[in-house]
C-alpha cells in the first residue's frame, strides 16, 4: 500500500523499518497496528473506515480510499484466522 501511495518501490531497509514499526506497535488489532505503521512511515494521516463510509455517500471514492478499504478487509481476514 505504501508503494502505491508514494509511487515508489520500497528498498529493503524501508521494508525492514516498516516491519519494526509494526512489531513495536502496542495496538491489539492488526488493522490498528497497520494504520500506526503507515501513518508513522508516511508522516501523514490516512482516512478512517468511518470517514470513507461517510465520503462514499456523497462522492466517488478515490484510489487511496480503495487501498484503505482493501487494507481493512485483509487485516480483518487475517485477524479472524487467529
Amino acid at each position: 500500500m505504501i508503494e502505491q501511495l508514494t509511487g515508489m518501490e520500497l528498498r529493503t531497509s524501508s521494508k525492514n523499518l516498516l516491519l519494526n514499526y509494526l512489531k513495536e506497535s502496542h495496538h491489539p488489532l492488526l488493522i490498528e497496528r497497520a494504520r500506526y505503521t503507515i501513518v508513522r512511515y508516511l508522516q501523514d494521516d490516512i482516512p478512517s473506515l468511518q470517514e470513507i463510509q461517510v465520503k462514499s455517500r456523497y462522492e466517488e471514492l478515490d484510489a487511496v480510499d480503495h487501498l484503505i478499504l482493501k487494507l481493512e478487509y485483509e487485516a480483518k481476514c487475517l485477524q479472524d484466522k487467529k
